[in-house]
């Protein structure tokens, strides 16, 4: 563990080559470059060091595995699509029984489901019900599998403006064999008065 990794005592072949996997984290989302120093060995009867560039690469670490969010703004009485995407970066095991709920009544009052996706959208099995709360279960993801579906929501005609949050419950889900959770997912709802125009006659004598 650490920051920095050292081999040393490497012994090739002729024709031969040798592969070195090392698994690493990162804290944030992003694209990290990896670059190695020059590589330096000797070759069979030459006692002088040589040296060769080595190849750097390049680390993409992906945002979290569920992530959640609503268009840029939405209007009072409409119908808005939040947007789920679900990735599996673990690479030796599936994901199963993945379930979650989020209550959107407790986001703004009366915001309700107005459409769900249809059956097996993540995975044989994977459902969507509900009609303020809604209920994701069974979603199964093989190793670096991911899935994106919509749920439509209505937001009530009355609803004031303003920033509303929704929050996830825990995410519950089999990884291989062993139970596991992650935490609540959280995205905001913006709802913005539409604008409106008026027009008045104003009496005056017409020349």
């Amino acid at each position: 563990s650490g920051s920095s990794i050292n081999a040393s005592q490497v012994s090739v072949t002729a024709g031969a080559s040798c592969t070195i996997s090392i698994d690493v984290t990162a804290e944030n989302v992003g694209s990290y470059s990896i670059s190695p120093s020059n590589l330096t060995y000797y070759a069979a009867g030459n006692f002088t060091p040589q040296s060769v560039s080595a190849e750097s690469a390049t680390l993409v670490v992906a945002p979290t595995f569920l992530n959640a969010f609503f268009p840029a703004s939405a209007l009072p009485g409409g119908s808005v699509p939040l947007t789920f995407t679900i990735l599996n970066s673990n690479r030796d095991n599936a994901i199963s029984e993945l379930a979650f709920t989020t209550d959107f009544n407790a986001t703004l009052s009366g915001l309700a489901i107005s459409q769900l996706p249809a059956d097996n959208f993540c995975g044989v099995g994977s459902s969507a019900t509900g009609s303020s709360t809604l209920s994701i279960s069974n979603v199964s993801l093989a190793s670096g599998e991911s899935c994106t579906f919509e749920v439509s929501v209505l937001i009530p005609a009355n609803a004031a403006a303003g920033a509303y949050t929704n929050t996830t419950s825990t995410i519950t889900y089999n990884l291989g064999s062993s139970p596991t959770t992650s935490v609540a997912v959280t995205n905001t709802l913006n709802v913005y008065k539409a604008p409106t125009a008026t027009m008045v006659f104003l009496e005056s004598q017409a020349t």
